[in-house]
C-alpha cells in the first residue's frame, strides 16, 4: 500500500481553491477514483472541477490548501495528462478492481 496525494481543485465565483489530500491505495488508478469521489462530496469548498496533480507521497509532508483569485479550470489536468499515469513504473501494471470497488463504496 502506498500513499498518494491528490491536489483537488474547487471553484466558487472568481476564486479557486486547491486542497491536497492523501489516499492510501496500491495503484494510482484507485487513488484517482478515490480523489474524484472525495472531491465530488465536498460541496462546501465550492464546485469540484477535477485534479491538478496526483503523485506518490514519498516522504511525510504537511498537506493543506490554498485559495486565490483565478480560474480553477486553468489548474485542472486531464487524467491522461497527469504525470503519474505516464510514469514507466505504472505502465502495464494492472490494478485490483475489487480494491477499487471496496474503497469507492465508502464514498456513496
Amino acid at each position: 500500500m502506498r500513499t498518494f496525494v491528490a491536489d483537488l481543485v474547487f471553484a466558487r465565483e472568481d476564486w479557486r481553491t486547491v486542497e491536497s489530500r492523501s489516499f492510501p491505495a496500491t495503484h494510482p488508478e484507485i487513488a484517482y477514483h478515490l480523489a474524484m469521489a472525495s472531491g465530488a462530496m465536498k460541496s462546501y469548498a465550492g464546485q469540484f472541477l477535477g485534479l491538478a496533480d496526483l503523485y506518490v507521497q514519498d516522504r511525510p509532508q504537511i498537506l493543506g490548501g490554498r485559495m486565490e483569485h483565478g480560474d480553477g479550470d486553468a489548474l485542472v489536468v486531464a487524467k491522461d495528462d497527469l504525470p503519474i499515469f505516464n510514469d514507466p513504473i505504472w505502465r502495464g501494471v494492472k490494478y485490483d478492481p475489487t480494491e477499487l470497488k471496496e474503497h469507492c463504496a465508502n464514498y456513496r
